[in-house]
């Protein structure tokens, strides 16, 4: 029983944000496009739209009367709803409308949401702490999209010091399409050019569009359960109560799989390509990291695990690791501060761990050893295990 209400109660929020924000998409148009059934309706190459939703071959963009249907080789889908809010800056979370403080959302934390209630949104953080914000300090979260393409010729893609190879009908990931080029990521996340001479959209090529008669209702996002939750097999003991030399109730899962080592690899790629960027607190790659933010942004952002946004709260996810035991991806934590676990970073191996330093002003790697950090080393977690 009480997993159906479970279920119930997350189509109840799905339905709340679904009217409150439409669970509109974004994309963009590769060229410029006029509907055979309506000639005085043109967009224009480039022009972004909101996509309300898609089958097999088309996308559906609102009009002033009604619907139209786009094919899917002329608009690039670019970005999908993602159920949730996040926040646009620091903002404050009330225990009720004009309440006391609960604690400080981050800036592009993401929040589920209950319902409106005027000037504020009833959501509820990764941490599991339910309250208030005001709606002027968040926005819909969106996540990026990738469409499928083919490569059509034997050629390499140039970004700096970065190289991408693209191999004759081999296929490739577009996320989007500006100043005539489509813009490909590759499985690291690195991002790349290429021209629409060099790649070609994998989906499927539509002559006739369908009438569509009457304004179609929004239909839910396909898989609206894709996020993966980071989950904890045994809550953590604090440092007070913990005892000496003690080894976790249950060991952490060492990764085995290729998919695992595929995350893992591309997390540890992803963190290396932010060095050297600033380092901004509350910011999770805006304009740069504070600590947590850097982990939140592989993990939450890029590999979708669904994983709490400060570093105090961090470690609430995961599973436990021995110093002894950490694997390259795995998340260290440090007390910093009169507080444990304020600093976190995720270990690369060879005794070396990257992070946002505030004290470097910037993120860099470190020596695990180091002084400064063995002295102040608190704990690890292991995410990514399958």
């Amino acid at each position: 029983m009480n997993h159906i209400a479970k279920r119930l109660s997350m189509g109840v929020a799905f339905v709340a944000v679904v009217a409150i924000f439409g669970m509109k998409d974004t994309g963009v148009f590769l060229k410029d496009y006029t509907p055979s059934n309506n000639s005085e309706l043109a967009y224009h190459v480039e022009q972004e739209v909101k996509i309300i939703k898609q089958d097999d071959n088309f996308y559906y963009v609102n009009t002033n009367n009604g619907e139209v249907a786009v094919p899917k080789d002329v608009l690039l889908k670019k970005s999908e709803s993602n159920k949730s809010l996040q926040a646009i800056k620091p903002t404050r979370l009330y225990n009720s409308i004009n309440g006391e403080v609960i604690r400080i959302v981050l800036s592009e934390e993401q929040l589920d949401i209950f319902e409106k209630q005027g000037e504020y949104y009833k959501v509820k953080s990764q941490d599991g702490k339910v309250g208030f914000v005001k709606t002027s300090e968040v926005e819909p979260a969106e996540k990026q999209y990738s469409t499928p393409a083919i490569a059509l010729n034997n050629k390499f893609l140039v970004n700096n010091d970065l190289l991408m190879e693209l191999k004759k009908g081999e296929k490739v990931s577009v996320v989007d399409y500006s100043n005539g080029q489509y813009l490909l990521v590759d499985q690291n996340g690195n991002y790349f050019q290429a021209n629409n001479t060099d790649v070609e959209l994998d989906v499927p090529k539509v002559v006739v569009e369908p009438v569509v008669e009457k304004p179609l209702e929004v239909a839910a996002p396909v898989n609206p359960d894709k996020v993966v939750v980071a989950t904890t097999s045994v809550k953590p003991e604090t440092e007070n109560s913990k005892p000496e030399n003690s080894k976790p109730a249950v060991p952490a899962p060492v990764p085995s799989s290729a998919k695992a080592q595929e995350k893992i690899n591309y997390a540890i790629d992803y963190v290396k390509a932010q060095l050297e960027r600033p380092y901004i607190y509350a910011d999770a790659g805006k304009e740069g990291y504070d600590c947590s933010g850097l982990i939140y942004d592989v993990f939450c952002k890029k590999l979708n695990y669904k994983v709490n946004r400060s570093s105090y709260d961090l470690v609430e996810n995961g599973y436990e690791v021995e110093r002894d035991e950490l694997l390259p991806g795995d998340i260290v934590f440090f007390n910093t501060t009169d507080k444990d676990n304020s600093h976190v970073g995720m270990y690369i191996g060879n005794d070396e761990f990257i992070h946002a330093s505030s004290g470097s002003k910037k993120v860099v790697i470190t020596k695990l050893s180091s002084d400064y950090y063995d002295q102040r080393y608190s704990t690890a977690r292991r995410i990514i295990v399958d």
